[in-house]
């Protein structure tokens, strides 16, 4: 008895040097779900500990495939966000906390959405986007990425627009002005809008004929003014310009979209559909 213990207290302080090498080499890149999976490898070191002492061959064999389980959740939850913080995020504005590992495993189960992979597989980074001839099948069409990702694009354009239309309106009343409206961003309590350069006068604004300064001018004011998403809009919307680049956003769905938003929506079809492809 005293042999076995003598070999079960090397055996799991090894195995607890093992994790501390996981985590020390992995300093500043924790995750929520490291503490889950720290606990989890403690209880099944002290399983270890018991079945060994106990000589309970299956119960040994459980905890080490266990322990080794664990392992590979900690490295994984650790590159996962270092990903994160050395790549960053192109989806970053459109949501309020960059999922964790946890989500990740959920979502492998069926359960919830995995947006960080939607962007990793679908869109890339921002120094190394996924050509869009190179795309993935899950990545091509609404209904592709809902039924892969469990993310519904739609919804998250629309969230998006409302706090775009709120901070145009708060730019439009004063209450946010240019210099106080990079917090705001940073905050995630504003919407990235369009803006016309600083430099230009208002009667400079609404008298050019640029068409870098109209998409700027009349985006902004179609926030103001109009209860749906426009094209206009759209192409001062990352992540709505972006689906639409890559073929992911079509035209039905756009306008399935306005509807939605406004379901007294009347555009003419037509013209929609022009400055739709305007856009691409």
């Amino acid at each position: 008895k005293a042999f076995l213990t003598k070999v079960a207290s090397g055996v799991v302080a090894a195995a607890m040097a093992i994790l501390l090498f996981f985590l020390f080499s992995g300093i500043g890149f924790y995750g929520e779900a490291i503490t889950y999976f720290v606990v989890f490898y403690v209880v099944f070191l002290i399983g270890l500990f018991f079945s060994i002492t106990n000589e309970i061959v299956s119960l040994i064999a459980v905890n080490v495939v266990a322990l080794i389980v664990t392992l590979v959740l900690v490295s994984n939850s650790i590159d996962h966000r270092k990903h994160y913080i050395e790549n960053g995020f192109l989806l970053e504005a459109y949501i309020d906390d960059y999922p964790s590992y946890l989500d990740v495993l959920k979502h492998s189960f069926g359960l919830g959405s995995d947006v960080s992979a939607f962007a990793n597989d679908c869109l890339g980074t921002k120094d190394e986007p996924v050509p869009k001839n190179k795309m993935p099948e899950t990545c091509l069409g609404l209904k592709k990425i809902q039924e892969n990702y469990g993310v519904d694009l739609i919804d998250m354009i629309i969230t998006y627009h409302g706090k775009m239309k709120r901070t145009a309106r708060a730019i439009e009343e004063g209450t946010v002005d240019r210099l106080r409206y990079p917090a705001c961003i940073n905050r995630k309590s504003c919407g990235y809008v369009p803006l016309p350069p600083s430099n230009l006068s208002e009667r400079q604004i609404e008298s050019s004929k640029d068409p870098e300064i109209t998409i700027l001018r009349d985006g902004f004011w179609d926030l103001i003014d109009r209860r749906e998403i426009t094209p206009r809009v759209c192409a001062n919307m990352y992540l709505c310009n972006t689906l639409v680049d890559r073929g992911m956003l079509n035209n039905a769905d756009f306008k399935a979209m306005q509807r939605r938003q406004n379901p007294s929506f009347e555009e003419n079809i037509e013209k929609n559909e022009i400055q739709f492809n305007q856009i691409r």
